[in-house]
């Protein structure tokens, strides 16, 4: 890599599916864009929209399952 050049961004996620029951939440991540290498995908919660510290998950997978306590938002 030319440390000098420019990386383009990756094209955005086709889509986000999410589901939760109990406090499970799986987030399924749909992209159909090549592959690169090192790319992480992460998703950010919390109990409310403005807050200051909302819990974020990274993950190189596109397939995620988190418990986030016993509650379905």
């Amino acid at each position: 890599m030319d440390p000098s050049g420019t990386i383009d961004p990756p094209a955005p996620i086709g889509s986000l599916r999410v589901t939760s029951a109990d406090g499970i939440f799986d987030l399924a991540i749909t992209d159909n864009s090549s592959v690169h290498r090192g790319i992480f995908y992460f998703a950010e919660s919390d109990v409310t929209r403005r807050s200051a510290s909302p819990s974020a998950f990274f993950s190189s997978s596109r397939n995620l399952r988190v418990a986030l306590g016993n509650q379905t938002l």
